[in-house]
């Protein structure tokens, strides 16, 4: 089975694309910890407001009752002053499972020797928040809440999975947009490159005048730069290499023309082959293996391996077997 390999505009997709979902998870886990701390700590702010105003609110009926009789097992008397306080409404209740309003199970309120008044059965809580009731500046008595873990009023939690909805809606919409985003950066970056893939296969392929225009100037641009003065290279070296044969083939044409006229005219009886007619023939040849021996030494200097000798020439004796070849030519003609 084939398997699937990315390419470059999918590699950095992927790469970017999944720095932005760590990035937004990451980001909605802190947010929602942020949150949940925040919203408890506001819960618990909203408590001891509470704790304080029904600590004073039970201290003034207990001076006005003089003991605490009024409201041992009286839990709807500590309700009554709660709602007064709340000023709760019927869609303020409970979760399934919990007493009205959740304060019984957070509230209990103890007389000056510790026993329990008003609260759930149970052991009252050592950690729990305490507030002494005070008259006239002494204690006759406490409230203390149970610490605050979680959320028990409806109210409360429907904030709360709103809250949750609305953050995983902001990261879902936030995916899509990344996903968007990153598409469009991958795609703006690598379309330089693309267009130097497209323009080193039309190099490969023997088109030297093919360009790439410069979008940009970053490295990709300077590549860009480099590339065409790569192409303008191999073009300028391309048309030197043509003009090269086209000067090698007129010089390899002049040697052959002079000794197929030399051959004809022995051939024909117009000249006779006589010693001055070889040394003609002979330093044509000399031409023709010269100008191989230049082709042979110009294709090492491709490879490297061209070796320089400079020597002095006279070109008297040049001169006089080149003119000696047409010697008889002139003569003939007067």
């Amino acid at each position: 089975m084939k398997v699937w390999r990315p390419g470059i505009t999918g590699k950095l997709f992927l790469a970017i694309f999944a720095t932005c979902i760590v990035l937004l998870i990451s980001m909605h886990w802190a947010v929602r910890v942020s949150f949940e701390r925040g919203f408890i700590d506001y819960i618990k702010h909203g408590n001891e407001q509470r704790l304080q105003m029904l600590g004073d609110a039970l201290g003034d009926q207990y001076q006005q009752h003089g003991n605490w009789r009024f409201l041992r097992n009286n839990d709807r008397f500590v309700f009554q002053i709660l709602r007064s306080f709340e000023h709760d409404n019927d869609r303020d209740k409970p979760g399934p499972g919990m007493p009205p309003h959740g304060w019984r199970t957070q509230f209990w309120v103890v007389d000056q020797n510790g026993r329990v008044l008003v609260g759930p059965r149970g052991p009252v809580p050592h950690d729990g928040t305490r507030r002494p009731i005070l008259v006239n500046g002494i204690e006759v008595g406490a409230i203390i809440a149970s610490p605050v873990e979680r959320l028990t009023r409806n109210t409360d939690i429907n904030f709360d999975m709103q809250q949750r909805r609305a953050s995983w809606m902001i990261v879902a919409l936030s995916t899509l947009l990344a996903a968007l985003a990153t598409f469009l950066l991958a795609r703006g970056l690598l379309a330089p490159v693309k267009r130097l893939v497209e323009g080193t296969h039309r190099l490969a392929a023997g088109d030297f005048t093919t360009r790439v225009t410069p979008t940009s100037a970053d490295e990709l641009g300077k590549l860009a730069q480099d590339f065409n003065q790569l192409a303008s290279t191999l073009e300028r070296n391309q048309q030197m290499r043509r003009d090269f044969m086209a000067d090698i083939s007129h010089e390899l044409r002049t040697p052959l023309a002079v000794l197929r006229g030399e051959l004809e005219a022995i051939q024909d009886g117009v000249r006779q082959f006589t010693p001055e007619s070889v040394t003609s023939l002979q330093a044509e040849v000399g031409t023709l293996t010269k100008l191989v021996d230049d082709l042979h030494q110009l294709s090492l200097s491709d490879e490297g391996a061209l070796a320089y000798q400079k020597t002095t020439v006279d070109l008297v004796p040049l001169l006089e077997v080149a003119g000696g070849a047409f010697r008889e030519r002139f003569t003939s003609r007067g």
